[in-house]
This record gives structure tokens, sequence and C-alpha cells, in this order.
């Protein structure tokens, strides 16, 4: 395993999500003790399912990495997003991709279809 990483060490920047039974979770603040026998994905297994590949894809596509350190938290979190609603929001998208960083402002808008709708193009992040 080398995408997950430690990051803030309190759960802000998202460089350390997993999912947990399918449930986006930073993992520099989630007991060993509370996962019990759940089921914890990483993104090299979301990078192996079709999803995970088309959404990367869609990541270099729109150019969204930006310092590219918290990238593979990211994607769990986009995946997971996706998982649970296909066609997601605006109001989704921002629930489920906020993070916090000192060093970058979120992206509003990504790549060279900005002028396409915004729920369809864009991912906000900072990392």
């Amino acid at each position: 395993m080398s995408g997950t990483k430690f990051g803030c060490g309190i759960a802000l920047c998202g460089a350390c999500t997993v999912h947990v039974d399918g449930v986006p979770a930073r993992s520099c603040v989630t007991p060993v003790g509370r996962i019990g026998d759940k089921a914890i994905t990483t993104i090299e297994a979301v990078s192996s399912t079709p999803q995970g590949k088309a959404l990367q894809k869609a990541w270099l596509d729109l150019e969204v990495v930006q310092c590219g350190y918290c990238q593979s938290g990211q994607i769990m979190s986009a995946a997971a997003l996706l998982a649970d609603t296909p066609k997601p929001s605006d109001a989704d998208i921002d629930a489920a991709m906020s993070v916090t960083s000192a060093d970058a402002a979120p992206i509003s808008e990504s790549g060279p279809q900005s002028t396409a709708p915004r729920a369809e193009t864009r991912i906000d992040h900072a990392c």
C-alpha cells in the first residue's frame, strides 16, 4: 500500500481517506478498535475497478491535480460519492469533496471544459 498517506493528522486534508464499509473515513483519526470486522478499501483497490479507472481518467482529463499529495484521498471521496449518488448535485459534491488546506483554494471548476454545467465538470478540493 502506497497511495494512502498521512497528512495533517487532524482529519482536514483528506490524504489519509479510506473506505470503511464503503463510507469514506479519515484513517488518521479512526481508531483501529472501531474497525472490527468492517471492510477497509484503499486507493489501490478503487483504482482496479471500472468506476475507479474512469474516475482517475476524468481526474487527469480535467486537470484537477494541484500539489498532488491528497489526490488519493480525494479520489476515494469521489468514488464513495459516485457509488452512493451516481448523478450528484452541486450540494452533494460540496459535501463529499470538502477538505481544508492552508496551501490551496478549492477548485470550483477544473480543466478545459469549464463552460460545462458545474456538477458535471468540477471536483472541489484543496491539498
